[in-house]
């Protein structure tokens, strides 16, 4: 190694500025090997920080494609890779981590395609009433307040008790600017580490569906980790502030979405997006349907003539396309265009996973606030005012009303609709696979839905009467559990909630010894499709799994196009087949024994997850079933 850590930090490479003097030397809280994808260009900076606590290991890049590379490496050398990734390549985190080598590897194959989606939505402009009835609602000195109060925990550092601290600032903070809309919700994504990802949800009116996602990382980072004075008024206290401006303009204009948004702050961005990189990796598990997605990281320093910079590499063409006019429009801001290099900010975490994605940025890349990772990044570095900031919560707005539509507020003299609860009825018991239904009325209008919130925290949307929803009482404890429903009429109106209480007795019983079949079959598999299909599957009895086999019928004429994966109700998940089996018809199993997820709770929603990875054939998931013996204590 020609030059330690410190030393690079304190000429501060690239124009970033060193660790301050004093600050103390960081002890990792985490070890152990793990799977990182890193831009080609940085292999000799991962050597460097590796060399600071392991001299003479050699680092291999296990794979290689493009401009970027899969290395194993330790997790305790994150915090000091993230140091040099700022310092010596201006990128905050620069690099990824990942669960699996598989996770890893297609992440590089990702990251050779720019443009991974095709067009998710139709990139109109048509929704001005929305957006101009929200912009007067910003309001600047409400973001310098929300960047003073993020920036005075001593960090938000993700395995520190203030980072803790402060996920659940940000969390009952969005949950009092939501408490008068009954439909939001706010929700703690929990992770290995200590701090929480928090997410907030406004679902859609007729496209619940799909998904629109606004978010920027809550964790701050400097030399010292657990210990270190981070105030993070820029990185990223800045982008979060922005999120919750928008998000009060949107309450207070009571908008009512076509497609759900969902806002995030997610944890541990600045040691390999790992917060973003969880979510995206449930997300596209779960299927669900991700048409666009902004990263607000860092937005309040004015470094360059421009005043907002699109990120080209990493992101989708047609949404910056998008994202320009809307800066056009509504914003009234110039707009340059910049690189930011390999995993730069969460995005890229979403990108990865095949979602058109869009970075705006507070300047060029060369040019963005010199202060970041010091005790120094604090809102007076940025004259003490959000007047950049609001240049993007501008753009905010408008992204959301622009891309998931809707409308404001309800119609002069609109009345809400109503809706009750008519099974379970009140004070029954219950027990298995039940039936949850709500009837819904509206004077004036029709219902668009009736949202059911389930008492294991999920929740259901119907648009189609009679509404109705499945629920598996194992998934909760005997016991008294609420049942609650929600309507939502054309107009954006949303009822008062009706709610019954039942109580769940599924008793001791015998253990689960059967078979399940999944229904709702066959369905086509779409031809070279990342997000791919998910067959569901719900299991009821007593105990964790002794035994497990799968039969599975799938005509296919190139079975090595597929990846096909088992998902327990756990999360926990097995790979069926990877690919293989080349230019072979068909994936036919008969009770193939799997031991892999033997001990997982038996009871709840199994899925089947069919990938087509390759272009021009086509097939079916005809059937699958899992015959499971069960151990109970």
């Amino acid at each position: 190694m020609n030059r330690s850590i410190k030393f690079l930090l304190a000429v501060s490479l690239a124009g970033c500025a060193a660790a301050d003097p004093g600050d103390p030397i960081d002890t990792p809280e985490e070890e152990g090997m793990r799977w990182i994808t890193i831009g080609a260009d940085a292999i000799n900076t991962a050597q460097m920080a590796l060399d600071e606590r392991l001299p003479g290991r050699v680092l291999t890049p296990v794979r290689m494609a493009g401009n970027v590379a899969v290395l194993s490496y330790d997790a305790a050398d994150f915090h000091a890779l993230s140091e040099l990734m700022h310092a010596r390549h201006n990128r905050c985190g620069g690099f990824m981590v990942h669960d699996s080598l598989k996770d890893a590897e297609d992440a590089l194959r990702s990251a050779e395609a720019e443009a991974i989606a095709p067009l998710a939505v139709s990139y109109t402009l048509d929704n001005p009433a929305t957006v101009n009835g929200m912009l007067p609602e910003l309001q600047a000195t409400r973001i310098v307040q929300m960047i003073n109060d993020l920036s005075a925990f001593q960090n938000r550092y993700y395995t520190s008790s203030f980072g803790t601290q402060s996920s659940d600032f940000i969390f009952n903070t969005w949950s009092s600017i939501a408490a008068s809309r009954t439909d939001i919700t706010v929700e703690r994504f929990t992770h290995t580490w200590a701090q929480k990802s928090v997410i907030l949800t406004i679902p859609g009116t007729s496209l619940p569906n799909e998904v629109v996602i606004i978010g920027g990382h809550q964790d701050s980072i400097a030399s010292g980790g657990a210990t270190s004075i981070a105030p993070g008024a820029d990185d990223d206290a800045s982008g979060i502030a922005t999120i919750t401006e928008v998000l009060r303009a949107m309450v207070a204009k009571n908008f009512r979405p076509a497609r759900t948004i969902k806002l995030m702050a997610y944890a541990a961005e600045e040691v390999g997006l790992r917060g973003s990189a969880a979510i995206a990796t449930s997300y596209q598990s779960q299927g669900i349907n991700v048409v666009g997605v902004v990263q607000f990281d860092m937005t309040n320093y004015k470094g360059s003539t421009k005043d907002i910079w699109l990120m080209q590499d990493y992101t989708n063409a047609a949404q910056n396309t998008f994202v320009t006019n809307l800066i056009n429009t509504y914003v009234g801001a110039t707009v340059g265009v910049d690189s930011c290099g390999y995993g730069c900010s969460d995005h890229a975490s979403w990108h990865n996973r095949g979602y058109p994605t869009s970075m705006p940025f507070e300047s060029a890349m060369s040019q963005y606030n010199p202060n970041i990772h010091t005790s120094r990044d604090r809102i007076s570095v940025s004259g003490s005012n959000a007047d950049h900031a609001m240049k993007f919560a501008r753009l905010g707005v408008a992204y959301a009303a622009e891309l998931a539509k809707g409308s404001l507020g309800t119609t002069p003299g609109n009345n809400p609709p109503t809706v009750s609860v008519t099974a379970p009825t009140a004070g029954s018991t219950v027990s298995g696979t039940i039936t949850v239904s709500a009837t819904a009325a509206d004077s004036d209008g029709t219902v668009a839905s009736v949202r059911f919130d389930l008492p294991d925290g999920s929740t259901v949307t119907d648009t189609t009467a009679p509404y109705s929803a499945t629920f598996n009482t194992t998934l909760v404890a005997n016991g008294a559990h609420v049942f609650r429903a929600t309507a939502m009429d054309n107009t954006g109106a949303s009822s008062a909630p009706s709610s019954v209480t039942a109580t769940v007795q599924n008793g001791g019983g015998t253990c689960i010894d059967g078979i399940f079949n999944a229904t709702g079959l066959p369905i086509a598999i779409p031809d070279n499709n990342v997000t791919g299909i998910v067959s569901t599957l719900p299991v009821v009895g007593n105990g964790t799994v002794a035994t497990l086999a799968l039969s599975l019928n799938i005509n296919h004429t190139w079975r090595g196009d597929l990846v096909v994966t088992l998902v327990a109700p756990s999360g926990a998940q097995y790979i069926v087949s990877n690919r293989s089996g080349g230019s072979a018809d068909n994936i036919i199993l008969t009770n193939s024994v799997i031991t892999a997820l033997n001990g997982q709770t038996a009871a709840g929603t199994w899925q089947l997850k069919v990938q087509d990875r390759a272009s021009a054939d086509i097939g079916n998931l005809n059937s699958w079933s899992l015959k499971i013996t069960g151990t109970c204590p």
